[in-house]
Order: C-alpha cells, then structure tokens, then sequence
C-alpha cells in the first residue's frame, strides 16, 4: 500500500487545538472507574472525570483498603463526600453515578507537571452548578424483552425466536 498520499510527514500534533485546563474550580463529569491495588494492602476505586466540556480527562483514587487504617477512613470520607455533592444517594453500586457531576478544585501537582483534583480530604467537592443528579431509582421489576403489551399484539404471552417477525 501507498502511504504517500496520505502525507504522514506533515501531521498536525493537535496540541493547539486542545483547550488548556488552568488550575481552578471545574465540574467534573463522571466518567468511569476502575480497582486499583498495590502495595501494603492498598485497594481503591480510581473514578475517571471529564473537565467541563474540554474533553480532557482526569482521575482521582479513593483508598478502600491498606493496612493503614487511617488511610481507608480519608479514602472512604471524601469518596462519600463526593457521593453526596453528586446527589448519589445510593452508594450500592457505582452504576449510580452514571451522569453524575461534581466540582472540585484542579491544582498543578508538586512537580508542576500536570493537574490533580484538590479534594482536601473531602472538604473540596461541592455540587456542580445547574444542580445535581437526578436519584436512581432501583426497581427490581425492570425486565428485559418486549412488554406485556407487545407480547398481546402479538398473539401471544410468551416471547420466541419462533414468533419472530423477520
């Protein structure tokens, strides 16, 4: 294959296209999360953030376990402390959190290469602007497949492969 024409030695790094995040307050949008673990027993949630609409990202771990136990009481109190200026209500799993958004201040690190929330044990996450998120309701009546409704219209109670229209 030719690669010329696609003219690889002139590609756009896009650096100057990014916006340039500041340290300062930001909302933060919920944007996953993974378990971590390391050393000295240390397990955490690590939650993933979109800044703002920037589309740059940012993480922040909240220590569920280590053998220090005042290490897991900071981790739990400001992962609970975001909970609630989320509006997270539930913390039964972090399906909840989905949608949600907080604010909380973004400082250079002790190297002044990149940014990290400033949480401050907790005390910095506060409720993003334009309100917070909406409670999940948990229903354990939800089911997957057509409606009851949908089966009628069909001529049946019972949903199959059989029955299928295509």
């Amino acid at each position: 294959m030719d690669l010329t024409k696609y003219d690889l030695n002139n590609i756009d790094s896009g650096e100057e296209s990014k916006p340039k995040i500041e340290p300062g307050v930001h909302t933060l949008h919920f944007d996953g999360y993974e378990v971590v673990n390391g050393r000295n027993n240390w397990e955490a949630i690590k939650v993933f953030f979109t800044v703002g609409d920037s589309g740059f990202k940012i993480n922040h771990a909240f220590t569920m376990g280590h053998d220090n136990p005042d290490v897991v009481r900071r981790g739990k109190h400001s992962f609970k402390a975001m909970a609630d200026a989320m509006g997270v209500t539930s913390l039964s799993s972090m399906d909840n959190f989905m949608d949600a958004k907080v604010q909380a201040p973004l400082k250079n690190d002790d190297d002044d290469k990149y940014l990290v929330i400033d949480e401050n044990f907790g005390k910095n996450w506060q409720p993003a602007t334009g309100g917070v998120k909406k409670p999940v309701v948990e229903d354990d009546n939800i089911k997957a497949g057509p409606s009851d409704a949908d089966l009628a219209a069909m001529g049946t109670t019972v949903a199959s492969e059989d029955d299928a229209p295509f």
